[in-house]
């Protein structure tokens, strides 16, 4: 009987330090996004607290990891605003590029690397090939023709002014919103289980910042 009392007590012990240590480890996650947040709001406390709330409810509603996605969402949105987007238009373009990422089955890393793709554009003023093909072709299908369909251009006249950089920045909330209306109709009326599963995984993960 102590035997098992003892057992008991440690296993208990080790699971009270295990949380202890996962509640800490999101306590040091949660201030390294706040400073980074704090960077694109110019240290306003409590624009920080907002735009914090504003992510973590994109990532339980979309089903993405926060602590992965927020550095990518925190550089792309500091690169908009350098390019004169307003606060409305930036979640806009964000929430089009996640909704379709989630209904492409992106994982949290090709979402990541698909926003990196939407920062340079901003970051560059212009939308060139190398990000619209190279990346986010490769992890959304189709985005060039999408991009091409949003300006009311062929694909031929679109590669056109590719060539000629005449495919500004600015376009990419018409994009966004072409993006969006694209693959939400393309989504099945059924939800993928495989999907489903991701999602309830990465709503469990962002779970830990629930103090």
């Amino acid at each position: 009987g102590v035997v098992l009392a003892l057992t008991t007590s440690y296993v208990g012990l080790q699971a009270a330090l295990g949380l202890a240590g996962g509640a800490l480890d999101a306590f040091k996650q949660k201030q390294k996004i706040d400073s980074m947040l704090g960077a694109l709001t110019g240290g306003d406390m409590s624009k920080v607290k907002e735009e914090w709330a504003y992510l973590e409810g994109q990532a339980n509603r979309i089903g993405f990891a926060l602590a992965e996605v927020a550095p990518e969402y925190t550089k792309f949105a500091i690169a908009a605003k350098s390019a004169g987007q307003t606060q409305q238009e930036t979640r806009y373009i964000f929430e089009q590029f996640a909704q379709a990422a989630r209904i492409a089955g992106q994982s949290t890393d090709e979402f990541k690397g698909t926003l990196n793709a939407v920062q340079q554009m901003m970051s560059k003023g212009k939308i060139q090939a190398e990000e619209l093909r190279g990346q986010l072709g490769d992890r959304l299908a189709g985005a060039v023709t999408i991009a091409a369909n949003a300006l009311g251009k062929t694909s031929a006249e679109f590669d056109k002014m590719l060539e000629k950089g005449e495919v500004s920045a600015d376009f990419l909330v018409q994009i966004a919103a072409e993006l969006g209306k694209t693959y939400t109709a393309q989504a099945s009326i059924t939800a993928d289980t495989a999907q489903l599963i991701v999602d309830a995984e990465a709503r469990f993960q962002n779970s830990v910042f629930a103090f």
